[in-house]
C-alpha cells in the first residue's frame, strides 16, 4: 500500500510516496520532492494531480493553520486560499478517490504524531513539542495523547471573532 504525504507550508510543498509493508514498516518510495507552495487551489490541485500514482490509496496533508475535523481548514494564516475549505471533499473527485482517503492536519499536530510513534519522541508519555519555522507551532504530549497546540496563532482579547 502506497500513500502521498504532502507537507503544504507558506513558503514551501514538499510530496513524497510512502509505502506501507505487511508488517507496518514504512518506506520513502523514492524522494521527497520540494517546490515553491501553490499561490492557489487550482495550482494546488494541479501539481496533486501531476504527481498521482495509481498505487496511492490515500493522502496526509499537512497544513499550517487551524483544522476542523481532519477536514476542514477553518484558517490558513500563510495559505488564505484555503480558509473554509473541506481539502478532502474538494479534492477526491481530482485524484479519483473518496472523501475519505484524505486527511489533513495541523502540521505541528502531524509532526508531533510523527516524533511520538516512530521519531523522538517514541517511548514518552509527556513532551514538550515546539518548533519555529515561519511560524511557531508545538503539541504536547500527556499521559501518551498528543494536545494540539498553535502557540503562534494565540488571540490575545477574548472578544476576537475567530478563537485559535
Amino acid at each position: 500500500m502506497a500513500i502521498m504525504g504532502i507537507d503544504l507550508g507558506g513558503r514551501r510543498l514538499r510530496m513524497g510516496q510512502i509505502v506501507i509493508g505487511s508488517d507496518g514498516s514504512l518506506g520513502l518510495q523514492g524522494s521527497v520532492e520540494e517546490r515553491p507552495s501553490p499561490k492557489s487551489w487550482e495550482e494546488f490541485v494541479k501539481v496533486l494531480c501531476e504527481h498521482h500514482k495509481s498505487d496511492v490509496e490515500g493522502y496526509g496533508i499537512a497544513i499550517a493553520g487551524a483544522i476542523e475535523d481532519h477536514a476542514a481548514v477553518v484558517k490558513a494564516p500563510n495559505l488564505p486560499w484555503l480558509d473554509g475549505r473541506n481539502v478532502p471533499e474538494e479534492l477526491a473527485p481530482h485524484l479519483g478517490l473518496n472523501s475519505k482517503q484524505i486527511v489533513i492536519a495541523n502540521d505541528m499536530e502531524a509532526a508531533a504524531y510523527g516524533e511520538r510513534e516512530r521519531g523522538v519522541l517514541k517511548g514518552y508519555d509527556w513532551a514538550i513539542f515546539d518548533t519555529i519555522s515561519t511560524g511557531w507551532g508545538g503539541a504536547l504530549i500527556l499521559n501518551g495523547e498528543v494536545v494540539v497546540g498553535e502557540p503562534g496563532h494565540v488571540n490575545l482579547g477574548f472578544d476576537l471573532p475567530y478563537i485559535c
